[in-house]
């Protein structure tokens, strides 16, 4: 896969250079010196050569801190430049140093080079596919795999790579996380021939933080097609369509200025890139208020002259990042030709916890510097000042605003609504328009309203970008919802008042009194008999289906009375610890008035809830509070009993649509009958928009068993033995087929345990289990298969499975470095039938790769060679051009070389330490025995403890390797490539 995207980022401007042709600061580091001087003297006039090392040094030093901390650093070097001191005659104690040119990037250099190799922790090598440098700083770090069947098991792999490069998680202490201080952006590519796809994502991002980026922009796809030359009618290829939106020369370098944020969640320092919606909103935006040339009828429609400087409409469902949106449209703002007028940015919100919330995304994101206007008087001395300020505020803190005294400043204002579907059609906002007169309001809301008497659009203006719920949930934005109507017979939606008393109040006396005090359903449905049947329900449900997943839920009742209630009836049924969320009185008696919280008391509690998976709180019990604008990834199921309707109701759902490790879907259990309503709700948009929004929980049992069948299908009927199967996925098309498909039915699995109700799909899944396992084995007899992704209820399962398997026997473990190994293979193949060599064959390649690939860094050239023999025999077998008795006799051979070359018999002057260092010197021509024995006294007489992460030790070995080099006559253009190479193999075998 590397080729094609080579060509592709080579046609949109990198140029292709070869290692060699470039030097670099060392093994361990992402930066080219030579072309980072150069690049600082072409940017920077009259750069002394102590400020130009001092640069360099500046720009290298942060890769030693950690991961995201070195990465931050790095960012701000690299987008605001840096001050150096001055020794010249300028008068001036010091400069500002760029080191990239955003507003022309045509003047910074970029160069891509193949298979990038750099030194890690304990002296690992590691090789990144495709490596991108911007200035000689690595910018960008690119995984190919080539995916022979599905394209899911190739993106997994490449997922699982940039992971261990990165030191991530269980690949803690085997990677190089300090050379990834500079890199902006990260990339996977997967396909082969027919299909092709790709995904990009920023420095310490798990899975889900990888994305898609399905449009071409901002040149349109047309413009793409004819710069890649493509045939007419042929369409750029998802791949090559990342390639261009994100990583050709333009777009990298503008997702480092203006698309980058970090935050800190969970007390952890995140970095966090745009999304394909966000990017393209932002520049809309900014498009349409400064009158920018729109870029292409694809992307941008022209806007009309006579609306430039006027606001719209950004129409993004819940979930999808509209707070960062909001952020990097106010960076963004301050990016552009506005600059020099420094324009005020006020960010409306209409209820104060939402205001702390947009105030917290900005605050933590440290673009914009925000400021939070306190009262009314407060937020005119924010905007009465010398302009350039992030005012925070309330639609409220408008209502007396042009009663005050004094002014505001005459400057552009940019005014961002949140959520402006809810309070943008009254006295308040119209106070608030007068009040800021001039300002170009933008909105930014996840449920438009278009009715006579209300209208985001007429209000604000057309859609500037819309991102829809079924476009979220593709993109892995959101996840999806499905609903379960639930105790058909405790339903009081369109029911009659008097069949409901008669149902749940069984007293004439108190049934009278409730219907002369109430009539009301709300009142119905406090019944304690119905109260205590649906808690009884809740119970049931969140422990056996969510609560072992780790995530948590919300109840949402009709009054403060009836969450009162089912708090109790929880309590009283030793339910998962709850609470009750609402709004209290001062009067209140004391069963509403424990619930009492203080602002900062209630934002701890919502806050551990939300994000906080070893928190106790598993359910909060509310009546309005925490329906809209609450952020609560943790959360995973709604049980409602209240009626909502139109966008409260889409509003209070996509609670459980934000995206989670492990979170495959959300839930809604209705126990009102809120189906009519939700098709009501939906009538207001256009069905396109909407589609998908929620999906009957039937849909998730009929992807169960549609996904069963894929799985199953790769196999023959009946089930073959474990032993059969796994000769089957030897076949790595069929073995990568085999890994989607057994993902995604676990994934489905989970949802639905432990109600799967299918004993096929229960005994074909602990079956599919146990072949994933051995085969795992096959090739690591030390590890089981990976199961991190995959939600807790099934890695339970699976672990019992694996731990149950002793009924079927598979085939033995061998060990091909025993000394008798040859010596009994030749016995077994003597009589073997076609069945038993196929299994020999299969398990003497799966444990030569898995040798060679773990001591690949202790002698790349030897092993490098014992792969490509291994491979080769591997394919003869899969075209059937040599059958399963010539595949052992060959693997016999691989493996009496690899024997040779692990235990250093290859040559009998030689230890396997020379042998390994020899096999270097021989990679460039010089097959020089005695030198590689002289080099090997040379480093072993430095060898000190923990040698490999001394950095004085291992300059000394340096220079001693390139003294025993020049001693050999050995070509000066060789030394530095020879000298890595050397050092490498020592910090592998010696480290």
């Amino acid at each position: 896969m590397e080729d094609p995207a080579i060509l592709t980022l080579e046609t949109l401007g990198w140029h292709v250079t070869p290692l060699s042709a470039v030097e670099r600061v060392g093994p361990r580091s992402g930066i080219l010196r030579d072309r980072l001087q150069a690049a600082l003297l072409r940017l920077n006039d009259g750069l002394t050569p102590e400020a130009l090392e001092l640069a360099v040094r500046r720009v290298s030093a942060r890769e030693r801190l950690g991961l995201v901390e070195g990465n931050r650093e790095v960012h701000g070097v690299l987008t605001h430049g840096f001050s150096v001191r001055l020794d010249d005659d300028s008068g001036l104690p010091s400069r500002t140093v760029r080191v990239v040119d955003y507003a022309e990037p045509s003047r910074n250099e970029y160069t891509l080079i193949r298979q990038f190799p750099v030194v890690g922790e304990g002296g690992r090598r590691i090789e990144f596919d495709l490596a991108l440098f911007v200035n000689g700083v690595l910018w960008a770090v690119l995984e190919c795999k080539y995916a022979r069947g599905d394209l899911g098991a190739a993106l997994a792999e490449g997922h699982a790579q940039l992971a261990r490069y990165q030191a991530l998680g269980e690949y803690a202490g085997r990677g190089a996380p300090g050379v990834f201080a500079s890199v902006q952006v990260l990339g996977v590519l997967c396909g082969s021939e027919a299909v092709s796809l790709g995904v990009y994502g920023a420095v310490g991002a798990p899975v889900r933080g990888f994305a898609p980026f399905p449009e071409a922009y901002p040149q349109g796809t047309a413009w793409l097609a004819d710069t890649l030359s493509l045939p007419p009618g042929v369409q750029p290829t998802p791949q090559q369509v990342l390639l261009y939106s994100v990583f050709s020369p333009e777009n990298v370098v503008e997702f480092a200025r203006s698309f980058t944020v970090y935050e800190v969640k969970d007390g952890r320092l995140v970095r966090k890139l745009a999304r394909h919606q966000q990017r393209v909103a932002v520049d809309r935006v900014a498009r349409r208020v400064l009158g920018l040339l729109p870029v292409g009828p694809e992307t941008d429609p022209s806007v009309p002259s006579e609306d430039i400087g006027k606001g719209g409409v950004i129409w993004h469902t819940q979930g999808s990042g509209k707070s960062l949106t909001m952020v990097w449209l106010a960076q963004k703002l301050r990016q552009t030709e506005l600059r020099q007028e420094n324009p005020n940015i006020v960010v409306v919100t209409d209820r104060v916890s939402l205001d702390g919330q947009i105030t917290g995304v900005f605050g933590e994101a440290g673009l914009a510097l925000p400021e939070r206007a306190r009262s009314t008087a407060d937020l005119r001395r924010l905007l009465g000042g010398t302009g350039g300020v992030t005012v925070m505020t309330t639609v409220q803190k408008f209502a007396d605003f042009m009663n005050k005294p004094g002014r505001t400043s005459g400057r552009k204002v940019f005014v961002l609504v949140d959520e402006a579907h809810r309070t943008q059609y009254g006295s308040t906002a119209e106070q608030m328009r007068s009040a800021l007169p001039g300002a170009t309001f933008i909105a930014f809301t996840g449920t438009p309203i278009e009715k006579r008497n209300r209208s985001t659009m007429r209000v604000f203006g057309p859609y500037i970008h819309r991102y829809t719920m079924l476009e979220a949930v593709r993109d892995k934005a959101t996840v999806p919802i499905y609903y379960e109507s639930r105790i058909a017979d405790v339903t009081l939606a369109n029911r009659d008042i008097d069949w409901a008393l008669e149902r749940w109040e069984p007293d004439p006396e108190k049934r009278e009194g409730i219907r002369r005090k109430h009539a009301t359903l709300e009142a119905v449905a406090g019944a304690s008999n119905r109260v205590a049947t649906i808690a009884q329900d809740i119970v049931k449900h969140y422990t056996g289906f969510i609560e072992d997943n780790g995530f948590k839920g919300q109840v949402v009742a009709s009054s403060r009375e009836n969450a009162v209630r089912y708090w109790e009836a929880i309590r009283a049924l030793g339910g998962p610890e709850c609470t009750v969320v609402i709004t209290t009185k001062g009067n209140d008696e004391d069963r509403f008035a424990q619930f009492t919280r203080t602002a900062k008391e209630l934002e701890t509690l919502t806050d551990a809830f939300a994000n906080d998976p070893a928190h106790p709180l598993k359910l909060l019990i509310v009546v309005d509070m925490l329906l809209t604008g609450f952020d609560a990834p943790l959360e995973q199921v709604m049980y409602l009993d209240r009626p909502l309707s139109e966008h409260t109701l889409l509003q209070a759902i996509a609670r459980v649509n934000r995206t989670y490790e492990g979170k495959e879907a959300g839930f809604i259990i209705d126990y009102w009958g809120i189906t009519q309503d939700l098709k009501e709700a939906l009538k207001v948009f256009d069905e396109a928009d909407v589609q998908g929004v929620m999906k009957p929980s039937e849909d998730l049992r009929r992807e169960l068993e549609l996904r069963h069948r894929r799985a199953m299908r790769l196999f023959r009927e009946p089930r073959p033995t474990l032993d059969d199967a796994l000769l089957m996925l030897d076949d790595d098309p069929t073995r990568q087929e085999f890994e989607v498909a057994y993902r995604q039915l676990a994934q489905t699995y989970n949802a639905l345990m432990p109600r799967v109700n299918n004993a096929v799909i229960e005994a074909d899944f602990a079956w599919l289990t146990r072949l994933r396992h051995h085969a795992a084995q096959r090739i690591d007899r030390t590890e089981s298969a990976d199961v991190r992704d995959m939600g807790k209820k099934v890695r339970t399962l699976i672990d019992q499975v694996v731990m149950a398997d002793d009924v079927e026997q598979v085939s033995p473990p061998i060990d091909i470095l025993a000394p008798d190994f040859i010596e009994q293979a030749v016995k077994a193949s003597r009589n073997g039938s076609e069945k038993t060599l196929q299994a020999m064959a299969s398990d003497m390649a799966h444990q030569a790769r898995h040798e060679i690939a773990l001591k690949f860094p202790q002698n790349p050239a030897a092993y490098k060679t014992l792969r490509e023999r291994l491979e080769d025999i591997l394919e003869q077998q899969r075209l059937r051009r040599i059958d399963a008795m010539h595949a052992v006799e060959q693997l016999k051979d691989v493996i009496t070389a690899l024997q040779q070359v692990s235990f250093g018999r290859a040559h009998s002057e030689l230890s396997a330490d020379a042998e390994a260092i020899f096999g270097q010197l021989d990679l460039q021509g010089v097959s020089d025995e005695a030198l590689a024995i002289a080099l090997e006294q040379a480093i072993k007489k430095l060898t000190v403890v923990d040698w490999s992460h001394k950095e004085d030790v291992q300059r000394e070995m340096r220079r001693q390797i390139k003294r025993e080099l020049r001693l050999a006559n050995v070509k000066a253009e060789l030394l530095e490539p020879l000298t890595a190479g050397i050092l490498d193999v020592a910090r592998a075998r010696l480290g």
